[in-house]
């Protein structure tokens, strides 16, 4: 099977541009992997130039990624689908934005509406029971017993986290520089008596410990980071999901424990606790106000299940 000719330039192109607009590289793979999936499938229908990329084509992708199944045998999901397409389209406009296409393709296509779905989160008992379930004898208990507070207290990104380095941290004036969150904007983040008592407690106990792991023919310079790995470097992303997802299961939390679920548990607890969403924003370092604006709706379906939960009229009135 042939390649849709030029594409590969293309996407260096546009992935320098992503990288220089200071975005996520984690998001970048997931859109270049979107976007080779597409023009493989353009290639196969017998297209050899990006101009030949038509409505009809992008249709009949849309069709073939609803016949799909996953290695697990299972259908693709409509965020999947529809996220597919959403990186195609902004790929694409970006082409006639830079004069490479003349007509966007994608101009009369209609998209489902994205889902409202609200994100997970933990509730405060089970937060507590998170950061109970670390072994505070280790090195590692201790370096991840840090780690989940710094998701749950500040908010930061994982892709933050990962990029934290021990100068960061000012710990007379407990606060944490966040450099080059999303959009390559710095920002600077309040910590708690008990945060930064964790993380003294893991760079004076923990964090050594991490270097000397490192055999004497290995020997590497301390590497400023923060958080270290096994090998004495900088800890990656993966190996910070797989600390959560396994503290997870330690504490017996039947939801998903990731980062990502314990910053959305970071706001919605502020939210929950009253705090201003401007204030939220600016902790977390969103973009658009209206993304925050998520958790004050999300705060309220919770407080509304606990109500029906908990409260004793409305379990008199569903035993009626």
């Amino acid at each position: 099977m042939g390649a849709v000719g030029g594409i590969e330039e293309l996407l260096t192109e546009y992935r320098n541009a992503w990288i220089a607009e200071g975005n996520s590289t984690r998001a970048l793979l997931s859109r270049l992997s979107h976007l080779r999936d597409f023009f493989r499938f353009a290639a196969a229908a017998g297209v050899e130039r990006v101009t030949q990329v038509s409505t009809e084509l992008i249709e009949s992708y849309r069709c073939d990624l609803a016949e799909r199944r996953s290695l697990r045998g299972r259908p693709y999901s409509a965020d999947t689908q529809r996220t597919a397409v959403v990186v195609l389209r902004a790929f694409l406009r970006r082409l006639v934005r830079t004069g490479r296409l003349l007509v966007d393709p994608t101009r009369s296509l209609g998209l489902p509406a994205a889902p409202s779905r609200l994100p997970d989160v933990l509730t405060r008992r089970e937060m507590g029971r998170l950061l109970a379930a670390r072994d505070l004898e280790s090195a590692i208990g201790l370096r991840d017993r840090a780690l989940g507070a710094c998701h749950r207290r500040p908010g930061v990104r994982v892709s933050e986290l990962v990029g934290l380095a021990v100068a960061d941290v000012d710990a007379e004036a407990r606060t944490i520089l966040v450099r080059y969150g999303k959009g390559r904007k710095d920002r600077v983040v309040a910590m708690g008596e008990v945060l930064g008592r964790m993380l003294a407690e893991y760079v004076r106990e923990a964090r050594p410990a991490f270097l000397e792991l490192v055999t004497p023919r290995r020997k590497l310079a301390d590497p400023g980071a923060l958080f270290l790995s096994l090998r004495g470097r900088g800890i990656t992303a993966n190996s910070v999901e797989y600390a959560m997802t396994r503290l997870g299961r330690k504490a017996r939390i039947r939801k998903r424990v990731t980062p990502h679920v314990l910053r959305h548990t970071c706001a919605t607890h502020l939210v929950e606790s009253g705090a201003d969403v401007r204030v939220v924003q600016e902790l977390l370092g969103h973009r658009s106000l209206g993304t925050t604006e998520r958790y004050t709706r999300m705060a309220l379906a919770y407080l509304k299940r606990v109500h029906r939960r908990r409260h004793p009229r409305e379990r008199e009135g569903r035993g009626q």
